[in-house]
């Protein structure tokens, strides 16, 4: 009776995430829940891009004022007027798309490295701790909003790892 559970169950797998759902891809460390995991909770993320990467860029230059800086446009403006200039919620879709663009080519990446890789070369000016902050506040945004679990958190950590190597690769060349 066991041998045929166990048989099912990898039938099931097999069919259900196309092989083991913990078996992790050598390229981006990432397993196939992980990738399901991420693209579940980045469609209710990405469901409103510009108000939830602009909360997103408020967390972070709440954290770590110096990074508002970085923005010609919004620099030294308060957070009430960040809202209101358009140059910036351009920026913000940029980074939201660019994150999209990883999260849905997740299965290809060959293609998200030297996506990544090129949005190093456009943010020679920022350092590690600054992408860092952000990442712990997406984590966070993950837990408050979505109410995500620790293998949400988990798997976009790993997300994470993957697509920074390429961008700090980028800018250590520089």
């Amino acid at each position: 009776m066991f041998f045929l559970i166990s048989h099912m169950t990898a039938i099931f797998n097999y069919v259900w995430w196309g092989g083991d759902p913990e078996e992790r891809d050598s390229a981006t460390g990432l397993s196939r829940r992980d990738v399901h995991l991420i693209k579940k909770t980045w469609l209710l993320l990405y469901a409103n891009p510009v108000k939830n990467g602009m909360e997103l860029f408020v967390k972070l230059f709440r954290a770590v004022p110096e990074t508002q800086d970085f923005f010609a446009t919004i620099k030294g403006l308060p957070e009430e007027r960040l809202v209101v200039k358009n140059q910036f919620k351009a920026h913000v879709l940029n980074f939201m798309s660019h994150l999209n663009l990883a999260v849905t080519n997740l299965n290809q990446p060959e293609i998200v490295v030297p996506l990544m890789y090129k949005l190093g070369k456009s943010h020679r000016n920022i350092r590690r701790e600054h992408f860092d902050t952000l990442t712990q506040i997406l984590l966070g945004t993950l837990r408050e909003s979505l109410h995500a679990g620790n293998d949400v958190i988990e798997a976009w950590t790993r997300f994470m790892t993957f697509i920074y190597k390429p961008l700090f690769e980028s800018i250590a060349e520089e």
